[in-house]
């Protein structure tokens, strides 16, 4: 019948509807943390790289306090 038809047409407007918005609200939370995950990636590599840095340069000033190189 035709409000049948009407009715299952309104009720799959609203179904692709509220997919749609369940989707763009799960693609915002999804590079919200895309970003964080960066930013501590980031983070973590500026932290391990100055203690690289710094234990390399402790080990150039030992070498240096001695009478011989190792370099």
């Amino acid at each position: 019948t035709k409000s049948r038809h009407a009715f299952l047409e309104k009720k799959q407007a609203a179904v692709k509807r509220r997919s749609r918005w369940r989707m763009l609200r799960h693609r915002r939370a999804f590079k919200e943390e895309l970003v964080a995950v960066v930013k501590c990636q980031a983070l973590v590599s500026i932290v391990i790289s100055t203690a690289l840095y710094e234990a390399y340069r402790l080990f150039l000033r030992a070498c240096t306090y001695r009478t011989f190189t190792f370099i």
